[in-house]
């Protein structure tokens, strides 16, 4: 295969993978509204470590999302930056190192939430290595079949890493679940302990009683 052809299958290459990424992107900005909307129907007393827990792996996929398209929309237009892959892609990894510490703070989901973290830290550091060894191929000349072959690899680490924060993002929703079904019986069990009853009135809550501002109570 000669040289022009060469670079013009791997610029197609590129550009699939970057189109690919914004496709993905407007999946997980459609993820981040349903969550936010799901979070206003909660009560308010439910608002604890889960809620930021979820909207912060969110912001973690989002940014991997954008600094992976930095990268590849940076070899794609043959750009040859010696700090590495772009600037915008370096803003974005740190971004999304922060938003996975606010996870670690706010982790609702247990040792099972803390594992799913530890092993997206460590695919992480194996992800940057795989862009930063595509950037050493890319840079060089005669470089860029090698440099496509690692940015693929770093491609599908990225889609296990993302796979990986949907289940972490899982188990937060689960977590908050739990809490707002559990805050609901205890709510209930209250209404049912101050309910009154006559053959005339039916069943009512007493002014006195928490549950007579809400939904009737009894």
């Amino acid at each position: 295969m000669s040289g022009a052809a060469l670079t013009s299958t791997t610029r197609r290459t590129l550009l699939r993978l970057l189109w690919a990424l914004l496709a993905a992107n407007a999946v997980a900005l459609a993820g981040c509204l349903t969550v936010f909307l799901g979070v206003h129907r909660t009560t308010d007393d439910a608002y604890d470590r889960s809620v930021p827990a979820i909207l912060a792996v969110y912001d973690t996929q989002v940014a991997l999302r954008e600094a992976h398209g930095a990268a590849v929309a940076s070899f794609a237009a043959c750009t040859r930056l010696l700090a590495g892959p772009g600037e915008d892609y370096q803003n974005q990894i740190a971004r999304a190192g922060q938003h996975l510490a606010e996870v670690a703070e706010d982790n609702a989901a247990g040792d099972d939430g803390s594992r799913d973290i530890q092993v997206v830290e460590a695919s992480l550091v194996t992800y940057t290595g795989l862009i930063e060894r595509a950037h050493a191929h890319f840079a060089q000349a005669g470089g860029r079949a090698l440099g496509t072959a690692a940015l693929r690899d770093a491609s599908s680490l990225l889609e296990e890493i993302l796979d990986r924060l949907d289940l972490l993002r899982g188990k937060q929703v689960a977590a908050l679940d739990r809490k707002v079904d559990g805050r609901g019986r205890a709510r209930r069990r209250s209404c049912y302990g101050c309910c009154r009853c006559s053959s005339s009135a039916g069943c009512w809550s007493p002014p006195s009683c928490s549950c007579a501002a809400g939904s009737g109570g009894c």
